[in-house]
């Protein structure tokens, strides 16, 4: 019994190719070639995948409304990173807060609020 590779997809394509990059690429020569994420942010919604917890930007109102009843500041709050792949499709800023709704198994919902960095 064989090994038969014929008709087999490699899902790694460029793993078995040198790459021919640039003269002064440090890839060049090499069997690796370096994967553009820039460009699989624009295929990947994050926001879509089942495990990814839903992420809401509160408005001005919203924030002021949240600090105030709870008797805290954002200072007091756990932080998030501008970069973050969830926050891409909210446009969010530095100073921001974010809800973010989870599913529980005692509570049904759990709501977490972050403050984005």
């Amino acid at each position: 019994m064989g090994s038969n590779n014929k008709g087999s997809v490699n899902p790694f394509p460029w793993t078995h190719r040198v790459h021919k990059g640039n003269a002064g690429s440090p890839y060049r020569g090499s069997p690796i070639r370096p994967v553009d994420y820039t460009k699989m942010e624009d295929k990947i919604n994050v926001q879509k995948h089942v495990f990814v917890p839903k992420h809401i930007k509160l408005s001005d109102e919203e924030k002021k409304e949240f600090l105030e009843s709870r008797n805290l500041s954002k200072a007091q709050l756990p932080q998030i990173e501008k970069e973050d792949p969830a926050l891409a499709h909210l446009d969010a800023k530095k100073g921001d807060l974010i809800r973010i709704t989870r599913k529980s198994p005692t509570t049904g919902e759990a709501m977490i609020y972050r403050v984005v960095i």
